[in-house]
């Protein structure tokens, strides 16, 4: 059996190097999966072929990826009006939405922080924007962080 790394990246380099042909090549799927899924449910889903083992650690690895993703782009979004506006106008400001709702409280508070500093770093027009995107899901989306147990991320929201 194959022992995997402590880290995401180890990980997926474990099983990326694996001489199972169907371990490396679902790493491989997964890692596409990732890139090009706007549903992480249905992409856990969608390779329900893997032996239960190797199934866990790659939907772990995915949150974790996930998670480690929206920080990454809640940092950007936080370095200034410039960065904030680049987010607002791209599509990815829908996936950080769909991802607030998400059912692994971890990737909610990522995405809220990041909707959050996409607001508090942009001009008043881009929050504007932003919170004039389809529906006010911004808004809903919010609201629904305040029920956090995470407090700096609730005295954010408001």
């Amino acid at each position: 059996k194959q022992e995997l790394g402590g880290s995401l990246i180890g990980q997926m380099c474990d099983l990326l190097g694996s001489k199972n042909v169907h371990i490396y090549s679902n790493a491989l799927r997964y890692i596409g999966g990732i890139l090009a899924s706007e549903n992480i449910r249905s992409l856990t889903k969608s390779f329900s072929q893997m032996d239960l083992k190797t199934h866990a650690h790659f939907v772990l690895a995915i949150k974790a990826a996930v998670k480690e993703a929206l920080w990454a782009l809640s940092n950007i979004t936080a370095s200034g009006p410039s960065h904030s506006k680049a987010f607002i106008k791209s599509s990815a400001v829908y996936r950080v939405l769909n991802l607030a709702d998400d059912y692994n409280i971890d990737i909610q508070h990522e995405s809220l922080w990041c909707i959050c500093n996409s607001i508090t770093c942009s001009t008043d027009e881009q929050a504007r924007d932003l919170f004039l995107l389809e529906d006010q899901r911004v808004i809903t989306s919010l609201l629904k962080g305040l029920r956090a147990k995470d407090s700096k991320l609730v005295l954010n929201i408001l």
